[in-house]
């Protein structure tokens, strides 16, 4: 058992993960901001006690992790951050190169199974973002930036895709914890996550007020809030088992 009396908390500082920082009390508790990748990282590491990291490192890491008030960030449909960019139609994109984000494993592996199994489309070279290609997996508000620049001529929902082939939620981060430390440092932390969550989204006008910025006018940083499930339930558990066990069947 981990018996530091400080927690050190993972902070996503994407649009859609302000709900739960912006309310949330003071307490024996540090916030380190970082990308989802890198959280999953140091959450292993013990660098990082608790935070919301990619659901497919929770699947790799579950023995050392616990969920955290069943919080997360979970979609019915369209995910509005969560992109894949393309100059061709997706019909038509086998055998192009394809880009894909560094923030994300859970984003990559649906995409995956996206091409797979729901456009069907096959033989496509993967390489970094920084790289020349023909089409970009981009996510948070680097995706949300580039689709009102119009950068690419053609962008597809992953969200959307998901719920459409599979008619159930898709859940892309949760709310973990390492099982080494206290318990009851642990049980005050979630306690006051899930109330400054409660409280963020009965007082958007306080996050629009801070987050407003050129590419989100205050109705869209509205819309966009309320689109995300933060409580993991029985349909959003349905989703992840879903997911995981695609994941094995293809080896992915």
């Amino acid at each position: 058992m981990n018996n530091k009396n400080v927690l050190t908390v993972g902070h996503m500082t994407y649009l859609n993960s302000e709900v739960f920082y912006h309310n949330l009390a003071q307490g024996p508790w540090n916030l380190i901001a970082c990308p989802p990748r890198k959280m999953t990282r140091l959450v292993i590491q013990g660098k990082i006690d608790v935070g919301p990291i990619p659901i497919v490192d929770i699947f790799k890491f579950e023995n050392l992790l616990s969920p955290v008030a069943n919080l997360g960030v979970a979609t019915f449909g369209p995910a509005k951050s969560v992109f894949i960019f393309s100059k061709v139609p997706i019909a038509d994109i086998s055998g192009k190169v394809v880009a894909l984000t560094s923030h994300s494993s859970t984003s990559i592996k649906l995409l995956k199974i996206l091409f797979s199994d729901y456009w069907k489309v096959e033989n496509l070279t993967y390489v970094d973002d920084h790289e020349e290609h023909d089409a970009i997996l981009l996510i948070g508000d680097l995706a949300i930036q580039t689709k009102k620049l119009g950068l690419y001529r053609y962008c597809y929902d992953l969200g959307s895709a998901w719920t459409e082939m599979t008619d159930k939620p898709f859940v892309f981060a949760q709310w973990v914890a390492r099982r080494d430390i206290d318990r009851g440092l642990l049980e005050q932390f979630s306690s006051d996550l899930h109330r400054g969550m409660k409280i963020s989204l009965k007082s958007l006008n306080k996050i629009i007020a801070k987050r407003r910025n050129n590419f989100f006018d205050d109705d869209e940083i509205r819309n966009y809030i309320n689109n995300f499930v933060y409580e993991i339930g029985h349909r959003e558990k349905q989703g992840l088992r879903s997911f995981k066990k695609i994941l094995e069947d293809k080896g992915i």
